[in-house]
């Protein structure tokens, strides 16, 4: 640090205990103190200038320079140099758009750009320097008088600029062209008009005409001699007269600057003609009506002292600058040189009138306005706020009478006007300038609100919500096919879908879970696991089937399909089943259960071997004991019995057959109308008929006490039904081991 010798002070501190600076100015310590008291000087920002009398920043106006251009070039003329704030800009001339150095100016190509105003149907655009203009597209245009931008057909006939032959061709205008046709008298022959043959024998014809020969109308190949009339002539008649062609008929029919008025003369046929003459200040040249221009062909026509001004058709006379006119008659005047008393207000309002030692007067505006001062060209408020920028370009300047202004600085702003500083707002309010979910940015003469990631508005107290990500396109970033966007205040997540899980860093999408490889929790055992995206499903081995979720497989119970023997009982197991023959059956109980043969084996039958024979009873699981021959059953048997003994068949429902042997007698079979029943039965079980009334198939007995006329006397009962058995084709009569009717 270092100390000062005489006041024990740091040069340091000096800027800190005497800084006079303006805010924007940088303070620089002076050692020693300067004459003027001071002990620090100012550096002013780029474009100001420090004043040490009242120690303020003044703006530097760096188009004073170079006749007022500044730093601007000298080219094209007219640029202009406006002073700004701290700096300056070059303004263009119209026609021209600041250049990329900021100093010049270059042309603009008013045709490529396409601000041109020329009639794109008859004219071209052709770009100049600082402007453009439009140029007729062929030579039987011309622009339209008056207009810069739109052509107008020429015609040639009219103007004489066609090259038809002046005896041979007649000129006939056309869309920006012309064409020449054969005149009377003549004929086109390869592309030009030749003179039709003369007559031998000439016809008598009237004036103005001659005799030539033509094709007969009759006969083309045949030339006949007609009369035909002068070019210029015209007639109903060649042979007696033909009369001038009227110069016009219409004002068209005349060039420009013309028109067409009745002669004084008539033709023979009593009938008023016409001509073109030129409108007054113009004369006819060849065919054309060229304005005069009487102050170049009669220089002195207004006088002495007074200005000829050509104003077409005519002219004017005026008294030159600093003379007025004190003459009689609008083109012979006379101009004197006025003083201030001469004349009754000579000058504006806001000008003074000032008589010149030499004569004359002047007029000179007052301050605060600018001009020339008379009373036609009167005088202006000096713009000292537009013209001369002389406020902070973060002020408000408003001109005051007499030239003067005043500076304000905007809303936003603090200072004197001519130097303002930004207000930092958020600073100044804090919190309370944003809502509690936004951030306060100051900006030049304001601030604004910018509401956080997460949330739109804007951004003022209350004025920020919450952005609901997941139902915007652009801003759910969520992987739709793994997760499901939750929103959140001022966020979102994405939360994984079932069978989904979190991998790493990834906060977007998630990755499938391979359930088949759970451990801890296993699916699928005892079957194949086949892991899908976000899922999984079994594929059961045989004799399971898959539930519903695809999660699971359950044991089907094949029994509920009848798949084994009628004769047999099936049992479900897991993954498959098994088939039983019922007692006194055997088979594989699958295909086929047949009655156990008792017979063959004697320790499954009762029957006495020496007098009875055991015989299986048919599709049936039971047996019987037949007496052999010589022997009958006992008496009184109440039971089955096993032995015989005698020769007749003691139990009822039995006879003896031609062996001897006693056999069960089929009481259902004695009566006719049982074996016509059963036939009616086969029939309809062959054809596929479905039973669903057994009487209608009863055949009436033959027999109404034989053992088939009491059950079908029972079966067609309203009060009584038969059993049920799927031994006997026909269950209201069965035959039985001791007799039907028991």
């Amino acid at each position: 640090m270092r100390i000062c010798k005489y006041f024990h002070i740091a040069a340091e501190d000096v800027c800190r205990t005497r800084n006079d600076c303006p805010s924007e100015a940088k303070c620089i310590s002076l050692f020693p103190k300067q004459k003027n008291g001071y002990w620090v000087t100012c550096k002013c920002p780029p474009g100001f200038k420090f004043d040490d009398v009242d120690r303020q920043c003044h703006d530097i106006d760096e188009c004073q320079s170079n006749d007022g251009r500044g730093p601007c070039k000298s080219k094209p003329e007219g640029i202009k140099c406006i002073n700004t704030q701290g700096s300056f800009r070059c303004q263009c001339p119209q026609g021209f758009k600041l250049a990329a150095d900021k100093l010049s100016c270059d042309d603009v190509d008013e045709c490529a750009e396409g601000s041109d105003n020329c009639d794109k149907k008859t004219t071209i655009c052709e770009n100049t320097i600082g402007s453009f203009r439009c140029k007729c597209r062929n030579k039987g245009f011309n622009l339209i008088p008056g207009l810069t931008n739109i052509c107008e057909d020429v015609d040639e006939c009219v103007t004489g600029t066609h090259n038809c032959h002046p005896s041979s061709q007649l000129c006939h205008n056309t869309v920006g062209s012309f064409k020449c046709n054969c005149s009377n008298g003549y004929m086109e022959k390869d592309g030009i008009c030749v003179p039709l043959s003369n007559c031998d024998n000439k016809l008598e014809c009237g004036a103005n005409a001659f005799c030539v020969k033509r094709p007969s109308r009759k006969n083309p190949s045949q030339l006949v001699p007609q009369c035909v009339c002068q070019d210029g002539y015209y007639g109903e008649d060649p042979s007696k007269f033909c009369d001038p062609v009227p110069d016009c008929q219409l004002d068209s029919q005349c060039p420009a600057n013309a028109r067409c008025v009745e002669k004084q003369a008539r033709d023979r046929s009593g009938r008023a003609t016409f001509t073109c003459v030129c409108d007054n200040g113009y004369r006819k040249v060849g065919s054309q009506c060229e304005p005069i221009n009487e102050c170049e062909e009669n220089p002195g026509i207004c006088g002495d002292g007074a200005i000829c001004i050509d104003a077409r058709p005519l002219y004017k006379c005026v008294c030159g600058p600093g003379t007025v006119d004190v003459g009689i008659g609008p083109n012979n005047v006379t101009c004197k040189i006025p003083s201030c008393s001469d004349m009754k207000k000579p000058c504006h309002p806001d000008a003074k009138c000032i008589d010149l030692p030499n004569g004359g007067y002047a007029c000179a505006c007052r301050d605060g306005f600018r001009g020339v001062g008379t009373a036609e060209l009167g005088c202006e408020p000096i713009d000292m706020c537009n013209e001369y920028s002389p406020c902070s370009q973060y002020a408000s300047c408003v001109n005051e009478p007499r030239g003067s202004y005043t500076c304000t600085c905007k809303t936003g702003y603090a200072g004197n006007g001519t130097i303002c500083r930004d207000i930092n707002e958020c600073e100044m309010m804090g919190d309370a300038a944003c809502d509690k979910h936004a951030k306060c940015i100051n900006t030049q003469g304001s601030f604004i609100c910018k509401c956080n990631d997460g949330y739109e508005g804007e951004g003022l107290p209350g004025m920020c919500k919450d952005i609901d990500e997941c139902s915007s396109p652009r801003l759910n970033k969520c992987d739709m096919s793994t997760t499901i966007c939750r929103n959140t205040e001022g966020s979102f997540e994405c939360v994984c879908k079932t069978g989904y899980q979190k991998v790493g860093d990834n906060k977007y999408s998630c990755a499938d879970i391979n359930e088949c490889l759970n451990t801890t929790e296993p699916v699928c055992v005892g079957h194949h696991c086949n892991n899908l995206p976000g899922d999984y499903r079994c594929d059961c081995i045989q004799g399971y089937k898959l539930e519903s979720n695809g999660h699971k497989c359950i044991d089907i119970n094949e029994c509920t399909g009848s798949p084994c023997h009628a004769n047999a009982e099936c049992v479900n197991t897991a993954g498959s089943f098994t088939c039983t023959c019922k007692m006194g059956y055997e088979g594989d109980g699958r295909d086929h259960c047949v009655p156990i043969d008792k017979c063959k084996d004697p320790s499954r039958n009762q029957c006495d071997k020496q007098t009875s024979l055991c015989k299986m009873v048919p599709g049936r699981s039971e047996y019987r004991c037949d007496c052999k021959p010589g022997y009958e059953p006992p008496q009184n048997v109440t039971q089955m019995f096993y032995t015989c003994n005698g020769t007749a068949c003691l139990l009822p429902g039995f006879i003896r057959d031609k062996n001897g042997v006693c056999v069960d007698l089929d009481e259902c079979a004695e009566d006719p109308s049982y074996k016509e029943t059963l036939e009616r039965y086969e029939q309809m079980k062959t054809s596929g008929t479905k039973i669903t009334d057994w009487r209608k198939l009863l055949v009436a007995p033959k027999n109404k006490t034989s053992a088939y006329g009491i059950c079908y006397e029972r079966a067609t009962s309203t009060s009584w039904w038969w059993f049920t058995s799927s031994s006997s084709p026909l269950p209201f009569c069965r035959n039985t081991v001791y007799d039907a009717r028991g």
